[in-house]
């Protein structure tokens, strides 16, 4: 399902051969050419089909039944990168799904937040693969992935900390070090 497909039949006798199916269908997503009998396109659906392929030139005609079985790949395991986060409230980072083996068929995948009050997830509109994950306040939650196929899970561990954002000096203690220091030194 899902991977380019492309077989030449061929028969003995003189050319030009014109190629037909005359029972049966084709799996979806395939097409015979008359002209050269390449059966090519890249399968829709997981299926077995049984057809019957006719071969005709000027002196006849001869056929033959095949049976084409269609398959998918099976995600076996999905992964997060990176596995754990630390985010400043407002920050943001990205996250990648790697989906495993390499050529499974359907690699979509769902994004997750086990509290959306602390930390947000957005599926990258062009990428599934890929997320932006959004701190939203103090604390610590889990972005989780899952694929359609499978429902295999893969999370990453996000701590949410407020940054510094105002320093200030209580100026009774600092008189009070200033005095000190003073006294310090004139003694």
């Amino acid at each position: 399902v899902s991977v380019a497909y492309s077989q030449t039949l061929q028969a003995a006798g003189t050319e030009p051969i014109q190629w037909s199916v005359t029972k049966g269908k084709l799996p979806d997503g395939l097409n015979l050419e008359e002209n050269t009998g390449v059966i090519s396109g890249t399968p829709t659906t997981q299926e077995t089909s049984t057809f019957t392929v006719t071969a005709t030139n000027a002196g006849g005609s001869d056929s033959k039944e095949f049976t084409l079985k269609v398959m998918s790949t099976p995600v076996e395991n999905v992964t997060l990168e990176p596995s754990t986060l630390s985010l400043a409230v407002a920050n943001v980072a990205q996250l990648a799904a790697v989906v495993t083996p390499d050529d499974a068929t359907n690699k979509n995948v769902t994004w997750s937040s086990s509290d959306t009050s602390i930390v947000t997830v957005t599926q990258d509109s062009t990428n599934g693969l890929k997320a932006t994950v959004t701190a939203v306040a103090p604390g610590t939650a889990t972005i989780t992935v899952t694929t359609a196929d499978g429902g295999k899970t893969a999370t990453c561990a996000v701590t949410v900390t407020r940054p510094v954002t105002d320093v200030t000096l209580d100026k009774t203690t600092m008189d009070h070090l200033l005095n000190f220091t003073l006294n310090l030194c004139l003694a």
